[in-house]
């Protein structure tokens, strides 16, 4: 059950991750419960979020996007993909404000949010 996992982390003072990799389709709770649970308690606002699943259909992107991911990959996604977002992570206004809410990296994750 991840948000029972998430929901420990937050009790037991764990370090949060800076990014996750979010399947759809899970046991339990869907990615798109544990998205809205994430995003309703301040430690995981600045946790990025990319949703993967089987799945490309456009409701499920804009499932994804309007409950805060940053992005949308469809399963298997190439190495060269996983780099490319690699990237974007590394890039100076990330690491310089990872927590103050990613003003310029996250504008450019959300212009790439359907080419990713």
């Amino acid at each position: 059950d991840a948000i029972r996992y998430f929901r420990d982390c937050l009790e037991l003072g764990k370090q949060v991750p800076a990014l996750l990799l979010l399947d759809i389709n899970m046991p339990v709770n869907n990615g798109f419960d544990v998205l809205h649970w994430l995003r309703g308690h301040d430690a995981f606002k600045s946790v990025v979020v990319f949703m993967i699943s089987v799945s490309d259909a456009p409701s499920d992107r804009s499932k994804a996007q309007e409950l805060g991911a940053q992005g949308f990959l469809s399963k298997y996604p190439s190495t060269q993909t996983l780099e490319e977002i690699l990237d974007l992570l590394t890039l100076p206004p990330y690491v310089e404000k990872k927590w103050s809410g990613l003003p310029s990296t996250e504008s450019h994750l959300r212009r790439n949010f359907n080419r990713l």
